[in-house]
C-alpha cells in the first residue's frame, strides 16, 4: 500500500511539474512564434495571451526556430486586452530578438500596449530608425516619460536581442546582454484597456519592418542573469528553471494529500 502511494504521489509531481512548467510566475506573455495555429500566435508562458495575426505575417526561420517577418506597412500581431496585459504598478520588463530590415517608417515597434496619444500608452518600445537608438516608453502617475538609449546601436539586417526593465526605481535598456542606459524613475504606471500590439503602435504609422523573434514581457523587472540566460539558452530552459524552484512547494503539496 505505501508502495502505491509512493508511486501515485510521483506520477502526481511529474504531472503537476508538467504543468508548471508552462506556467511562468509574474509573465504577461511569452510569444516565441514556435506555437503558431493558422493566423494566432500563441503564448507558451500559461497567461493565455494568445494573438492574432494581421494582415498577413510571415513566419519564418527566426533567430530560435521561428520567428515572424513585418513588411512596415499594415502587419502586426495583436493581442486583446485582458488585466494580464495591464500594468498598474511599478514592475515590468520587454524583451526580444530582432532583425531590422533597414527600410519604413522613422520610429517602428516592437510592444505597444495602447495608442500613441497622451498619457494612454500604458507601455511601449520602439527604436528610432534615423539615430539608432531604442525608445522606452511608461507612464508614471499620470505623466508619460520617454527614456532613450545611446544612438547609433541599432544595426541593419542583423540579429540583436534588446530588453527594458521598469523596478520602480530604475529603467534600465540592455542591448545583447549589456545594459546601455540606465536612468532614475519612480511610480506605478497608467493602465489602460487597449490591445497590445507587437511590431505595431496603435493610431501611428509606426510599423515593424523585418523579423521579430522571441518576445516576451513580465510582471517583474529581470535581472541581468535571468535576461542573459534568456538571451543565451532561450525561453524553454528559463521556464524549466521556474518550474524547477516550485519542486519544494509542489512535492509538499503532494505528501500532505
Amino acid at each position: 500500500m505505501k508502495r502505491l502511494s509512493i508511486i501515485i504521489c510521483i506520477g502526481l509531481l511529474a504531472l503537476s511539474l508538467s504543468s508548471f512548467a508552462k506556467d511562468v510566475p509574474d509573465a504577461i506573455g511569452i510569444w516565441t512564434f514556435d506555437s503558431v495555429k493558422g493566423d494566432q500566435v500563441l503564448d507558451i508562458s500559461g497567461q493565455g495571451q494568445h494573438g492574432t495575426i494581421l494582415a498577413g505575417g510571415e513566419i519564418t526561420k527566426g533567430k530560435i526556430g521561428n520567428g515572424i517577418k513585418l513588411n512596415g506597412s499594415n502587419q502586426c500581431v495583436e493581442v486583446p486586452h485582458s488585466d494580464v496585459l495591464t500594468v498598474a504598478d511599478d514592475q515590468l520588463t520587454m524583451m526580444c530578438w530582432f532583425n531590422w530590415g533597414a527600410a519604413g517608417d522613422g520610429w517602428q515597434t516592437f510592444f505597444s500596449k495602447g495608442p500613441m496619444s497622451g498619457t494612454n500608452e500604458n507601455w511601449a518600445l520602439f527604436i528610432n530608425t534615423g539615430a539608432g537608438y531604442f525608445h522606452f516608453i511608461t507612464t508614471p502617475n499620470g505623466a508619460r516619460i520617454n527614456v532613450d538609449s545611446p544612438g547609433g546601436v541599432v544595426k541593419k539586417n542583423e540579429w540583436q536581442f534588446v530588453a527594458g526593465t521598469y523596478d520602480g526605481k530604475m529603467i534600465r535598456i540592455y542591448l545583447d546582454g549589456e545594459k546601455i542606459k540606465e536612468q532614475a524613475l519612480s511610480g506605478k504606471l497608467t493602465p489602460n484597456k487597449n490591445n497590445l500590439r507587437l511590431g505595431h503602435r496603435e493610431g501611428s504609422s509606426h510599423w515593424w519592418t523585418g523579423m521579430l523573434d522571441e518576445m516576451a514581457a513580465f510582471h517583474r523587472a529581470l535581472d541581468e542573469k535571468e535576461i542573459e540566460q534568456i538571451r543565451k539558452e532561450g525561453f524553454q530552459k528559463f521556464m524549466a528553471v521556474e518550474a524547477e524552484t516550485k519542486l519544494p512547494t509542489v512535492w509538499g503539496r503532494i505528501k500532505s494529500r
